[in-house]
């Protein structure tokens, strides 16, 4: 049975879904997240997302994104393990990824 507890929550309040989907977490479940943004599109490859289950709240799955299609992406747990999940039956988090020097200095180069 797929029932969204969330999902008139979050349709009534959405200026900032990271917060308030946080906020019903496991305190576990946040641990890892720390440092991630939730996302609803625009996946990449190679993107490290956290994949929590819509109906349970609970994290499923850890990994990085190995191909994207229509309705499904396809992702890397581990070094033996691929998984291909439908994205719309989760809420999914994207690590943020950090700026160093020569991002910003070749995004300065791009601009002039």
């Amino acid at each position: 049975m797929n029932i969204e507890p969330l999902k008139s929550y979050l349709n009534n309040n959405s200026h900032n879904k990271t917060k308030l989907i946080s906020d019903f977490l496991n305190k576990d479940i946040l641990i890892k997240l720390k440092n991630s943004e939730y996302i609803e599109g625009d996946f990449f490859i190679n993107d490290r997302l956290f994949f929590i289950k819509k109906n349970t709240l609970e994290l499923e799955y850890v990994g990085n994104i190995t191909y994207i299609q229509k309705d499904k992406i396809g992702i890397q747990i581990n070094k033996y393990r691929n998984v291909c999940v439908c994205p719309g039956d989760y809420y999914i988090f994207r690590k943020q990824k950090k700026i160093t020097k020569r991002d910003i200095m070749e995004e300065l180069l791009d601009k002039l």
